[in-house]
């Protein structure tokens, strides 16, 4: 029996031996997730104010920030004790706060908007006359976010929950770091986490001081590197045989097959719908035909479906049937496949559920001048992924879906050579504030990374 799912692009779970599509939540389900004032604990809570990088901001860097909770009311404090605003107001029955109060000192006003959701807040913040916005996040265990916002002032604090206490366990370890990847890490374990604007903001950071080849830089800078012949599988199916029908896919992989062969010099293989037999042949072409001067891009937009209890993923091709794996094309042949290339690089870009059984935890070294020839030189085997194990949107109203669009979006900005892990960095945050999903990018498990990455580079 199968029940279709309220966003089109599905995530189609199977346990034991059967095989259902994922239902989407219930009234009672939703009404779990959110907080209400009763839920939410009285006392004091600790956390930041971060702005925006493109704000009009008297301060880039984040500000520590109070709240006090009491019978179904909120209070913030920001700003030094002598020049202090104060905002009040209630907390909604789901949650949700929407407070502003005039800025001490200032002809300015203050806004706070958000939710509070089990031990944390989490929202935006505005100021109305110098156009200045950004992040707002709080918690209630004091400890968990003192060291990073504020240790003048300090109290003691209620206890944090056990995962709270660990991602700010995580987090203290990883917040000094120069490596990349530890915030990618981060941003992956804990999306939706108290410190991802910290996170995203640390990432832009050392992009920026460690030379990220996506900035303009000295032509030197890439004189004497072979970066070697681009190829892209591209594969969008919209009419399923025996499935519901998406709407985008199609026109998803038309457009980036366009836009990769155009901008960045592919030579492109374009799939529209097709079977597991027609996906199977082209992965057997590549093998008999790429060399290690070559890089392979592997792009499918169409549905997914993870078997929980094999812990596997798939591909479902046009011909797919629910319940008979006998078309499907699971992660173990894409991997297969992906360890066999000769291909020096290859990425499997997929806007499907995916990544839960295909990557791991990802790992970047360090940005120098060298480091695109590094990255050249050593063999990658990389996945980008709209979401994780959970149902992707399959339109953003812009007639490509929210992966999609943010996708072709960061490659039509860079203007010179842009790795994975950078372009991973320009679309999470679109895809997630544009449809509840997370994306991820990761190296892929069990075939053959080693430690490169995939690189895009613009043609002149």
């Amino acid at each position: 029996m199968m029940a279709v799912f309220s966003v089109p692009r599905l995530t189609i779970l199977a346990v034991a031996a059967a095989v259902v599509v994922g239902a989407s939540p219930t009234a009672s389900d939703a009404t779990q997730l959110a907080a209400s004032p009763s839920d939410i604990p009285a006392g004091r809570w600790v956390g930041l104010v971060i702005a925006a990088d493109d704000a009009q901001c008297r301060f880039k860097d984040s500000r520590p920030i109070v709240a006090k909770t009491a019978d179904g009311h909120v209070t913030f404090l920001w700003g030094p004790s002598n020049n202090q605003t104060v905002l009040k107001g209630d907390i909604g029955a789901d949650g949700g706060v929407n407070v502003s109060a005039p800025m001490a000192g200032r002809d300015n006003e203050f806004t706070i908007t958000g939710k509070f959701v089990g031990g944390t807040f989490a929202g935006e913040f505005a100021v109305s006359k110098t156009k200045c916005f950004g992040k707002v996040a709080v918690n209630a265990a004091e400890r968990v976010t003192a060291s990073v916002a504020t240790k003048r002032d300090a109290r003691k604090a209620p206890e944090a929950s056990s995962a709270a206490a660990e991602e700010a366990r995580f987090w203290q370890e990883i917040q000094h770091s120069t490596n990349l990847s530890d915030f990618v890490t981060y941003l992956q374990k804990y999306p939706n986490g108290i410190f991802v604007p910290l996170a995203e903001s640390q990432m832009r950071a050392l992009i920026a001081r460690q030379g990220a080849p996506a900035a303009p830089g000295p032509q030197d800078a890439l004189a004497g590197i072979d970066f070697g012949r681009y190829h892209a599988l591209v594969i969008g199916i919209n009419n399923y045989a025996h499935l519901p029908k998406l709407k985008t896919a199609v026109n998803d992989a038309k457009a980036v097959a366009a836009l990769l062969e155009k901008d960045y010099g592919f030579k492109v293989r374009l799939l529209i719908d097709p079977s597991r037999t027609e996906m199977i042949d082209v992965f057997d072409d590549y093998l008999k035909t790429l060399t290690a001067k070559d890089n392979l891009l592997i792009y499918y937009a169409g549905h997914g479906w993870l078997d929980r209890a094999t812990d596997r993923g798939y591909w479902l091709p046009v011909d797919a049937q629910e319940g008979r794996r006998s078309n499907w094309v699971s992660n173990a042949t894409i991997t297969d496949t992906l360890k066999s290339l000769a291909a020096k690089h290859v990425i499997v870009i997929a806007d499907s559920c995916f990544s839960g059984t295909l990557t791991r935890a990802a790992t970047v070294g360090l940005r120098d001048k060298n480091y695109l020839k590094r990255m050249v030189e050593k063999q990658a085997r990389v996945a980008m992924v709209s979401g994780g194990l959970e149902p992707v949107a399959d339109d953003a109203g812009s007639g490509n879906s929210p992966f999609a669009k943010a996708f072709m979006t960061a490659l039509k900005a860079n203007q010179d050579v842009i790795d994975g892990i950078q372009l991973f960095g320009d679309i999470r945050r679109p895809i997630m504030l544009d449809a509840k999903q997370t994306p991820e990018y990761s190296d892929v498990r069990n075939a053959g990374h080693d430690g490169g990455d995939f690189l895009f580079v613009r043609k002149k």
